[in-house]
């Protein structure tokens, strides 16, 4: 997660709101408001991804790039409001400007392993269309696409295609879950990414294919259907179908330990 001071962001959220025993100005309150509305999609993002993602979700590899992109997407919401205010409050432009900086820089780190695109590739509801999307749109994202489309093909290729697909299928004994604390504004972040899996992508022709990761990225995504869809779940039911060894499956979610 992106290199923030995490204990201080969680107690700028919790002090924000003032104790009924002191006088604040209006102004100092309004400040304050305005530090919370920036700092709390980096707070969801933090609670999003602490949980042991049991389920698929909450913790899980697949969810570093939405995130970044959830919180990219809320930095820039904002530099565009606060580009237009007034120099009392012109320290906020500057100082997202220098979050979206700094967040940049920890995302280009991730170019370092093909592991994170390869997880949302591997996470069925989202795939490439979802890369293609979020991607696309942005300067240099075809040819981001292009690259990372020739990694987690290298990936596949180089250290998963040939292990073998037997066994492994079991479900393991689950350890004992984390105390989930995650709390309402965590649907903000689930609300972004049904914007992202709208059902607006043209039609996709299976594709018939000896190379398994191709007929994958070759069906069309699993569709949202209500909340809580389990990747873990799915690929143990579609293990036999679906591209090269449990290790290459397991990509979209952590190691259980």
């Amino acid at each position: 997660m992106v290199s923030l001071d995490v204990t201080f962001l969680s107690a700028s959220l919790r002090c924000t709101t003032p104790s009924s025993k002191l006088a604040w100005p209006e102004r100092a309150n309004k400040t304050l408001q305005e530090y919370k509305n920036i700092l709390e999609p980096i707070w969801i993002s933090t609670m999003k991804l602490e949980g042991d993602a049991l389920k698929g979700r909450n913790g899980a590899i697949w969810e570093v790039l939405p995130v970044f992109e959830y919180i990219l997407a809320g930095f820039h919401k904002l530099e565009l409001r606060y580009k237009r205010t007034t120099k009392t409050q012109s320290h906020f432009y500057t100082n997202l400007q220098l979050g979206i900086q700094k967040l940049d820089d920890y995302y280009k780190l991730l170019d370092d392993t093909p592991v994170y695109v390869a997880a949302v590739v591997l996470q069925p509801q989202l795939k490439w269309q979802w890369i293609e999307k979020v991607w696309g749109s942005k300067r240099n994202g075809k040819k981001w696409i292009h690259a990372a489309k020739s990694s987690v093909r290298s990936l596949w290729q180089e250290e998963y295609m040939n292990l073998s697909t037997e066994g492994a299928v079991e479900e393991e004994d689950a350890p004992p879950a984390k105390r989930q604390k995650l709390e309402s504004g965590v649907d903000r972040f689930d609300e972004f990414m049904d914007e992202q899996l709208e059902e607006d992508e043209p039609s996709r022709r299976t594709i018939e294919s000896h190379d398994e990761y191709e007929r994958y990225i070759g069906q069309p995504r699993v569709r949202k259907q209500g909340d809580g869809f389990n990747p873990i779940s799915w690929w143990q039911s579609n293990v036999r179908t679906s591209p090269g060894s449990p290790e290459w499956h397991w990509i979209c979610c952590p190691s259980r330990q």
